[in-house]
């Protein structure tokens, strides 16, 4: 969502905060935490298009992925177009589509010598000791934000663009791809 995406606070790295909102469930409460946004997301243009999407009106974050007509997750019209680039990139694993993302975001920061208690703040997961689930707390955003500095930046050689909305989500318009309910090819009125 937008309001996930936090940036105008005095003295705050930017950073996105995940926890249960209309459009997303959460596992347990170790998944709602605060993630800072890499410096990288912000020289490549990423807060300039939250604005210009805040700007239209719009609550969701990429609203060219949610369609009227269907009650599919938003990531499965994410990965039908990220697959692609995933299967490219060699990154994805047997069954996990998109999710292969975060395992590989997870093996990066393994390889950068991040315990797993610091992983595991990033990525939402639980403790398996008493210890390290109820008397620890997840990291501030200061210490979140140097273990995220330590990975690799692989966009460095790329240049930032204008930030261009797609023109059907610029006009607010119903996605392309939306399809009609099979209720309205049974003779009821399209009209509905």
């Amino acid at each position: 969502m937008v309001d996930d995406i936090i940036f105008d606070r005095a003295g705050c790295k930017p950073y996105i905060h995940i926890a249960l909102n209309a459009q997303r469930r959460i596992k347990n409460a170790q998944s709602t935490r605060n993630i800072p946004l890499h410096p990288e997301l912000i020289r490549l243009g990423f807060l300039d298009y939250v604005r210009k999407i805040k700007a239209l009106g719009y609550s969701l974050l990429f609203p060219d992925l949610y369609s009227p007509t269907t009650r599919s997750p938003l990531g499965n019209r994410f990965y039908k177009l990220f697959k692609p680039i995933l299967t490219v990139a060699s990154i994805t694993e047997e069954g996990l589509g998109a999710h292969a993302v975060r395992h590989l975001f997870g093996a990066q920061l393994k390889k950068k010598l991040l315990s797993e208690e610091d992983r595991a703040d990033l990525l939402g997961h639980g403790g398996d000791s008493e210890t390290s689930e109820r008397y620890c707390e997840a990291h501030e955003i200061d210490t979140l934000f140097e273990f995220i500095m330590k990975l690799e930046v692989v966009t460095g050689h790329l240049e930032p663009q204008a930030i261009n909305i797609i023109p059907w989500v610029e006009r607010m318009e119903t996605a392309p791809f939306s399809q009609p309910s099979r209720a309205k090819y049974r003779g009821n009125d399209p009209g509905q």
